[in-house]
C-alpha cells in the first residue's frame, strides 16, 4: 500500500500467513477480462469489508491494542478487543447485533462471554465472524441465506456455520459474503441477484460455495451486489453487479464469474454500494464505479469504468468505501475521506468553513485530511458513518446517527471523530 515498507494498518488474522506463498491455479477470465497464469508471491488477507490487504505491513497482536478489528454495516458496527471479546452497537432490526435481541443500542453492547473471537466482518443488516479455532459465525438478516446455515432464519445471537474450522478471512455485502480458507480456496453465499456469488446461473446459495477450483485468492471485499478479490500474484479479479462499471472492465454488462483486471501490481481492495477503490503496491490509488457524490476521489461527478489513478501520491496505506463517502489512511498514519459530506464528516475542524461549504455545495472533493493526527491505524465506512481505530486501540465514529451508530449514547449526528467507550475503557 505504499512504495516501500507500508505502516500496520487494520487487523489480520494471525493465520494468515499460510496464504503468503500459494499453489497457483488458473482461473477463466470472462465479460471482457483476461486471464493469465498466476505465479507465487506474497499477500495478506482483510478481514472485513472494509478493511484492506496489507502486503508487507505488520499484524497487530492483542497485546499491542485495545481494539483489534472494526467493521461498519448499513446502520450497526462490531468491534474486537484484545481479550477477544466482542462488541457491537447502532440497529438491531434483524438481530444483526447478536445479543438476543432486536433492541438498537446506542453504546458498545458486550455480545456474549467468549473471548475468543479474531475477526469480525459487518454486512448491510447481518453480521459475520470468525474464532481462534478458524470456526464460523454468522447472525443477523437471512432473507437470502446470507447468514450460510442453510435457512432463511433470522438469528439473533452468533450462530455456528457449517463444521469447518479453516476459514482465514471473511467479507460482507449486501446480502451475499466472500470468505477464504486456509488453503487459499474462495467462497461465496447468499444474494446472486447480479451474479455476485462468482459462478452459475444466478441462484442464491444458503450455505458456503467454493468458487472454481483456484487456491490462490489472498484477499476479498463484497460489496453491495459485486466483489473484488485479489490473488497472490497481485492480480485484481471482478464480478457481480456492473451497472455503473464499479467491476473495472470497461464495461456496464453484469459478470457471473471472476474477471480479470488490467495488469498485477495491486495491494488492497475496497468495494462500496456502486464503486470500488484499490491501491497498487508502489501507494497509488485508484478508483472506479459510481462516482454521483465525488466518492471515486478525482475531484469530478463522473462515473469510471476502469481503474483511474487518484491523484499522484504515492504513499496511501488503506481504503474504506461505503455509500456515497470513502475513508483512506496514509502511511503517516494520517486520516483522509472524500464524497458525500451530509453529516460534515470530511474535516474534525469546525471553522474550516470553505471546505465544508465546498463539499456541501458539490460533494465533489478530492481527498480531504481529517485533524492534524497520524496515529490513525484502520478504517471503516457504513451507509453514513465512519469509523476509525487509532494505534492506541481507541474506536472513533462520526456522521448519521438515527440509529445510535455513532455509538455515544445519543442519537445526535456528529460531524467529527467522537471517541465511543467499550468495556475496555
Amino acid at each position: 500500500m505504499s512504495d516501500a515498507q507500508p505502516r500496520r494498518v487494520g487487523s489480520v488474522l494471525p493465520v494468515l500467513a499460510a496464504l503468503v506463498l500459494l499453489a497457483a491455479t488458473l482461473v477463466g477470465a470472462g465479460c471482457g477480462g483476461t486471464a493469465a497464469k498466476p505465479r507465487q508471491s506474497g499477500g495478506q488477507t482483510p478481514t472485513a469489508v472494509v478493511t484492506p490487504a496489507q502486503p508487507g505491513g505488520q499484524t497487530p497482536t492483542p497485546a499491542a491494542i485495545d481494539r483489534v478489528a472494526i467493521a461498519a454495516g448499513g446502520w450497526h458496527n462490531l468491534a474486537l478487543e484484545a481479550d477477544g471479546s466482542l462488541w457491537a452497537w447502532g440497529r438491531n432490526k434483524f438481530g444483526q447485533l447478536g445479543d438476543g435481541t432486536k433492541t438498537s443500542r446506542r453504546t458498545p453492547t458486550r455480545i456474549g462471554a467468549e473471548t475468543d473471537w479474531v475477526a469480525v466482518a459487518a454486512g448491510l443488516e447481518h453480521s459475520l465472524a470468525l474464532k481462534t479455532d478458524g470456526s464460523l459465525w454468522a447472525w443477523g438478516r437471512n432473507a437470502a441465506g446470507q447468514l450460510g446455515d442453510g435457512t432463511r432464519a433470522v438469528r439473533q445471537t452468533p450462530t455456528r456455520v457449517g463444521a469447518d474450522t479453516d476459514w482465514v478471512a471473511v467479507s460482507a455485502g449486501g446480502s451475499h459474503n466472500l470468505a477464504l480458507k486456509a488453503d487459499g480456496s474462495l467462497w461465496a453465499w447468499g444474494g446472486n441477484k447480479f451474479g455476485q456469488l462468482g459462478g452459475g446461473p444466478k441462484t442464491g446459495r444458503r450455505t458456503p460455495t467454493r468458487i472454481g477450483a483456484a487456491t490462490d485468492w489472498a484477499a476479498v471485499a463484497a460489496g453491495y451486489d459485486h466483489s473484488l478479490a485479489l490473488k497472490a500474484d497481485g492480480s485484481l479479479w471482478a464480478w457481480g453487479h456492473n451497472d455503473y462499471g464499479q467491476l473495472g472492465n470497461g464495461r456496464k454488462a453484469d459478470c457471473r464469474k471472476p474477471t480479470r483486471i488490467g495488469a498485477k501490481g495491486w495491494a488492497a481492495v475496497a468495494a462500496g454500494v456502486a464503486y470500488s477503490l484499490a491501491v497498487k503496491t508502489d501507494g497509488s490509488l485508484w478508483s472506479w464505479g459510481s462516482n454521483w457524490y465525488g466518492q471515486l476521489g478525482d475531484g469530478t461527478a463522473t462515473d469510471r469504468r476502469t481503474p483511474t489513478r487518484v491523484g499522484a501520491k504515492k504513499d496511501w496505506a488503506a481504503i474504506a468505501a461505503g455509500l456515497y463517502n470513502s475513508l483512506a489512511l496514509k502511511t503517516n498514519g494520517s486520516l483522509w475521506v472524500w464524497g458525500e459530506n451530509v453529516f460534515a464528516d470530511l474535516n474534525e475542524h469546525s471553522h474550516d468553513q470553505d471546505l465544508l461549504a465546498a463539499a456541501f455545495s458539490n460533494h465533489r472533493t478530492p481527498p480531504a485530511r481529517v485533524g492534524a493526527k497520524t496515529d490513525w491505524d484502520a478504517v471503516a465506512v457504513g451507509l453514513d458513518h465512519n469509523l476509525a481505530l487509532n494505534t492506541g486501540g481507541s474506536v472513533w465514529a462520526w456522521g448519521d446517527n438515527e440509529s445510535g451508530q455513532v455509538g455515544d449514547g445519543t442519537r445526535t449526528d456528529r460531524s467529527k471523530p467522537t471517541r465511543i467507550h467499550t468495556g475496555g475503557d
